[in-house]
């Protein structure tokens, strides 16, 4: 057991004193009830932070065949003093054990999945024996402890309010909250809260990053998507009321020719002749690539109310000419919608899919390096 430890040769005060404190504890980077002992989690786990410097990872991992996992991190030799930091202490801290567990998750692919895995790992279990939570000196990368039997109020002020978890990227309070609390209800309904394990706490973790990490990248698709459509004016405009004795269009004033949405029109204001103008083609809502759509599970395709709310007209409804042609525009509304739904729902399908390619991936680099 020693003798990988057994260097020639005298190393720094401070590379010595790592040795010292780390030679019968090198971490495994586990999670749950065999995670590491909670002072050499946070040993160990500063220690990787500066060693492959986190918090400059790039988006995504870089393609590597020679890893062993098919991808890899950039690894910066020297810390900030160029005191420690190298091949033995790689060694002592188990560093390889440490990518090893980046490089097995099939998350991997998403966008900003390895640093936000690390900020979940800098979540502990408890407190440490001196009760001081060192500082890594990145106010985005902190310590924070959350015990397996915690409040609902802990999880989500550490989850949500202080982890950092995907700050990269703009999440609803509302999408991160129901992500986290479909988790807990999930074990809520299995055991009473101070029955909680920390393979417990660990599970719920778990789901709240890859869940997230998986809408932070099937809004990254949608959007991208929803911008290479083309416009709905385009595509399909919109014709003009027709009489048997008349073909005219009254003009109105600039600021009243647009048509509100149809779900902020009142109940009865479809019926309404007073305010008979038809709508300018061009007035059509297009394809917003800023909407955020809610979270879902991948059985769980939302719906917009507009689409499920909406009147069906026949052509021997009792409507006026002006009434028709705003349920025209609203069918065009509502086939946008019709049309987003269906690109969210391909989107989240195209993770799905890659996620499970990924897994086979994983499996054949790990048998692979048995072999």
């Amino acid at each position: 057991m020693l003798g990988i430890f057994s260097w020639g040769g005298t190393g720094s005060s401070q590379e010595q004193k790592h040795i010292r404190s780390a030679i019968h504890n090198v971490p495994n980077y586990l999670e749950g009830e065999n995670e590491d002992p909670i002072d050499l989690q946070v040993k160990s786990l500063t220690y990787v932070f500066k060693r492959l410097k986190t918090d400059q990872w790039g988006p995504f991992l870089q393609a590597d065949e020679s890893s062993g996992y098919g991808c890899s991190l950039k690894v910066d030799n020297t810390l900030s003093n160029g005191s420690y930091g190298n091949d033995k202490l790689d060694v002592i801290y188990n560093i390889k054990k440490f990518e090893e567990k980046l490089f097995t998750d099939e998350h991997r692919i998403l966008i900003d999945f390895p640093k936000n895995k690390m900020r979940s790992l800098l979540i502990l279990s408890d407190d440490t024996d001196s009760s001081i939570i060192p500082s890594l000196g990145k106010e985005n990368f902190q310590f924070h402890v959350l015990k397996a039997n915690s409040s609902d109020e802990a999880y989500y002020s550490v989850l949500i309010e202080k982890s950092n978890i995907y700050e990269e990227h703009q999440v609803s309070y509302r999408t991160k909250s129901s992500i986290l609390a479909s988790a807990i209800r999930y074990l809520d309904e299995i055991k009473p809260r101070d029955e909680f394990t920390k393979d417990d706490r660990a599970w719920i973790i778990r789901q709240y990053v890859n869940k997230l990490a998986i809408h932070v990248q099937t809004q990254r698709i949608y959007r991208e998507s929803l911008k290479r459509q083309p416009s709905p004016s385009k595509s399909r405009p919109v014709s003009r009321p027709t009489s048997p004795t008349k073909d005219r269009v009254l003009p109105a004033p600039a600021a009243q020719c647009r048509v509100p949405e149809p779900k902020s029109l009142p109940r009865d204001q479809t019926q309404s002749p007073q305010k008979e103008r038809p709508p300018s083609p061009q007035k059509q809502r297009p394809l917003s690539p800023q909407k955020d759509r809610p979270f879902p599970t991948f059985k769980d395709i939302p719906k917009s109310p507009t689409k499920e709310n909406a009147q069906l007209v026949t052509p021997s409804s009792p409507l006026s000419k002006t009434s028709s042609v705003r349920l025209s525009v609203a069918n065009s509304d509502i086939s946008n919608t019709s049309q987003e739904d269906d690109i969210y729902e391909q989107s989240v399908l195209a993770i799905r899919s890659r996620l499970e390619k990924e897994k086979k991936i994983i499996k054949s680099f790990k048998i692979a390096n048995q072999n």
